[in-house]
Parts: C-alpha cells; structure tokens; sequence
C-alpha cells in the first residue's frame, strides 16, 4: 500500500507542477504517468522540445531523477526513524554519476562555444537525466553532441 501511495503522490505532485508552469491538464498527467514510469512518451512529436518553459524541464528534471530511485528505497526512507540518505547505497553513485556527468558535458557544449552557459546546464542535465533514468524525453539534438 505504501508503494502505491508514494507513487499516487508523486504523480499527483508532478502532474500540479507541470500544469503550474504552463501544460495542459492533458499533457501533465500524460506527461507525468510517463515520467513516473521512466516510459518517456509524449503527447508531442518533438517531446519535451516542444515546451519552450525552462521550469517544465527543470521539473521533469527531478522527477526523472527521483523515479530512477526504487520505491521500496522510498518506502524504507518513509519508515526509517532518521530517514536519512545513507551514501552507501546504490542511489547515492547514481546520482553523483548524474551530477558528474552533467557538469562534463555542460562545460564542453559551453567552452566549445556551442550554447550559452545557462542554455549549456538545461540541456545537458535534461539529456543526462532522461538517459540516466532511461526515461527517452528529448529537449533538443543531441546527436550533435
């Protein structure tokens, strides 16, 4: 019942964020069913890439990254009296990798000239958490890369 909760109130809170910052009803719950389930389908032919909002990419962002999480680890993290992220586990080396990874390939698009500095760390940590998560939204080319 507890996975069932966490996931219903995360969907939930995804789906408010993406109508606050500016998607339909439709493409929220749409888009955060999808997210949620690292699925990464969208109701637009160009994905993510088709909502201009940078807060819509920052908040798929986070829920990218928190979906790559096992909810049992969340259902643990629930009960636990301290409730605190121990950097033994698992996800502690995915999201220092997450971080890693992000800063390299925004530091190369930004000095190569590619993208502005802010447009280098948005579109490098969209693409690194929708690969990461194995989620599959895409923000722009990154073939390029």
């Amino acid at each position: 019942m507890a996975l069932w909760v966490i996931y219903t109130a995360l969907t939930a809170i995804c789906t408010g964020g993406l109508m606050l910052f500016g998607m339909s009803g439709f493409d929220a719950i749409n888009h955060a069913f999808t997210t949620l389930a690292t699925g990464g389908f969208s109701t637009q032919n160009a994905s993510i890439a088709a909502y201009e909002s940078p807060w819509i990419h920052w908040w798929l962002i986070l829920f990218m990254v928190i979906a790559s999480g096992s909810f049992l680890l969340y259902v643990r993290w629930l009960y636990r009296k301290e409730g605190r992220f121990k950097p033994d586990e698992p996800l502690g080396g995915f999201l220092i990798a997450m971080v890693v990874s992000t800063v390299l390939i925004s530091l190369a698009r930004w000095l190569s000239g590619e993208t502005g500095f802010w447009h280098s760390i948005l579109g490098s940590a969209f693409q690194v958490a929708s690969i990461g998560s194995t989620t599959g939204f895409a923000s722009e080319n990154y073939d390029k890369w």
